[in-house]
């Protein structure tokens, strides 16, 4: 806190003055007697003179309205006033420089004050700015953090949906396979059967030379179905995956050559046994009896 406002040195030294100014020296008044009255004769006067004499004398002349000063006293109060006014005025100067240092003083605080307010300012202003620049980083870091958390969440569920893929498509591919595996070991017994069927018949074309032309007539059908059969494994081996819907059909087909190879095995094993009974070999099973048969054996 700033001290006290001091008076100005004007009014202070007036107030200082005022005092000693009323101080007014008496007029000095001579008497209007001749100056052998007032100055004694001491060639007339007696050599003692008492006290007594001396004061009834300063009482005859104080009747008369008169009072005279001496030079010392008048000496002293002039002294005195001259001290006054010194010291008054050595007053009046302190009192100015102490107003000035003041003045000073309290202009210093000011600016300190002014200073220290602006500082204090600036320096709000740039941890409010400061503050406002981090809590936007914080939520640009935040959002960017949830952003690439939702990023990862959406890449771990397409890698789990892509994982569930590959695995149903090993799957399919597993079935598939196996599935084709399947398939080309019936045709591989198939084709063995037919191999087998066709080397029977050779044989039989050997040993039934009247049968020739029946014999090569199945001959041609078995070829031909061994043909067919090739052309099927071929094209299974190469569209396996896109012809699951011929699966069927070609059971079914698989199905039926069995039955046409179990009823030509029964056939044959006819024929062996009217062989054995001491017919023709071959003659009337298929010229005779049953050439709806052997019609039926050459369309298949």
């Amino acid at each position: 806190p700033l001290p006290p406002p001091i008076p100005t040195t004007a009014s202070h030294a007036r107030s200082e003055a005022a005092p000693m100014t009323a101080i007014e020296l008496v007029p000095v008044t001579t008497s209007s007697r001749p100056t052998a009255e007032a100055v004694p004769d001491t060639a007339k006067s007696p050599p003692t003179t008492s006290s007594a004499q001396t004061s009834a004398a300063e009482d005859a002349d104080s009747t008369d309205g008169t009072y005279s000063v001496g030079w010392p006293t008048v000496v002293i109060v002039a002294a005195a006033f001259l001290a006054l006014s010194v010291g008054s005025a050595v007053l009046a100067g302190l009192l100015r420089v102490r107003t000035q240092q003041y003045h000073r003083d309290a202009a210093m605080w000011d600016a300190a004050a002014a200073e220290a307010e602006g500082l204090a300012n600036d320096r709000e202003a740039e941890l409010a700015t400061r503050v406002a620049a981090a809590e936007e980083s914080r939520c640009a870091a935040q959002q960017l953090a949830e952003d690439r958390g939702r990023a990862c969440d959406a890449a771990v569920a397409r890698e789990q949906a892509l994982a569930e893929r590959v695995a149903e498509l090993t799957q399919e591919e597993e079935r598939n396979r196996a599935e084709f595996s399947n398939r080309e070991q019936q045709l591989q017994r198939q084709l063995q059967a037919v191999e087998f069927e066709n080397t029977e018949l050779s044989a039989q074309s050997n040993a039934q030379a009247r049968q020739l032309a029946a014999t090569e007539r199945e001959l041609t059908a078995a070829r031909g179905r061994l043909d067919t059969v090739e052309a099927e494994k071929a094209a299974l081996s190469t569209h396996c995956v896109r012809q699951r819907d011929a699966l069927t059909a070609n059971r079914h087909e698989l199905a039926h050559s069995r039955t046409e190879v179990a009823r030509l095995m029964r056939e044959l094993a006819a024929l062996r046994a009217a062989r054995g009974g001491g017919r023709a070999p071959f003659g009337g099973a298929l010229a005779g009896p049953n050439p709806p048969a052997a019609a039926a054996r050459a369309g298949a």
